[in-house]
């Protein structure tokens, strides 16, 4: 799975091929394997092509969009692939770590750019995600702003309490994972013209499980590719990270809790 993701052109054939052949024969083995082939085309990006991001610009195309385009073939081989990948974002914010190689940071900017820029087959599969990122955004983005609360801007502290620098970074990350997801949610239902203000799997469809999406003329990746940059920019600095939490427990996490209600 990890060589489809390769810059060599003759070695991405080869590989998507093979996998192609192997998947038609044994789909259940194969499913059961998306969870370790997602994270070795990720190692394979991060270390060989020394490039973690989850797409290529200009145009804008997923790098795992060979393996998609291998499981889109099978409804149940997708959605238990997009859940995979939609998985693979959670944590749980009392064990959130910056000391893990990958961090969860770095992966999460990797799956996420993958499910920007996928192209959908069905609009099933794109609800599907969006009710995943949704749910996972609702739930972890309560006890991270509250730690951010007591924690970053000291509400209910003593005056001349000091942050610490350690738990800033590390609550800063968590939140920029939120603001990553959060930012890939609002991309897609800007792309695909879904009311933002509805539930993902309240908006209504048609013919949800056998047509594809259909996408609104003139919206750009554009946007959404250097929201993510400077998300990840801000991380470099205390006033940026101090304005990440800022985001987070201000414009975001309202957002949430209505979108969810």
């Amino acid at each position: 799975m990890a060589l489809q993701t390769s810059t060599n052109t003759a070695i991405q054939l080869l590989a998507y091929t093979e996998l192609r052949t192997l998947h038609s024969k044994h789909e259940t083995i194969a499913e059961r394997c998306y969870g370790d082939g997602l994270r070795q085309c990720f190692l394979y990006q991060l270390n060989v092509i020394q490039d973690g991001s989850g797409a290529t610009p200009q145009p804008f195309v997923s790098k795992m969009r060979p393996m998609y385009d291998i499981v889109k073939y099978s409804r149940k081989a997708r959605k238990k692939f997009l859940s995979v990948l939609t998985a693979a974002l959670n944590f749980e914010p009392t064990k959130f770590e910056l000391d893990t190689t990958p961090t969860h940071l770095e992966l999460s900017r990797f799956v996420i750019e993958n499910l920007a820029f996928f192209e959908y087959s069905t609009m099933d599969e794109l609800l599907q995600v969006l009710t995943s990122v949704e749910r996972s955004v609702a739930s972890m983005g309560v006890p991270i702003a509250h730690s951010i609360e007591t924690e970053v801007f000291l509400i209910g502290k003593e005056e001349g309490t000091s942050v610490d620098p350690e738990r800033l970074k590390l609550l800063a990350s968590a939140s920029a994972v939120l603001s990553l997801i959060w930012s890939t949610r609002s991309h897609l239902r800007k792309l695909y013209g879904l009311n933002a203000g509805k539930k993902a799997g309240k908006v209504p469809s048609k013919d949800s499980t056998s047509k594809a999406p259909t996408k609104v003329p003139f919206v750009s990746g554009a946007p959404l590719w250097e929201e993510i940059r400077g998300i990840l920019a801000a991380l470099e600095t205390e006033d940026g990270m101090i304005q990440q939490c800022r985001d987070v427990i201000g414009p975001l996490l309202p957002i949430v809790v209505t979108c969810m209600s």
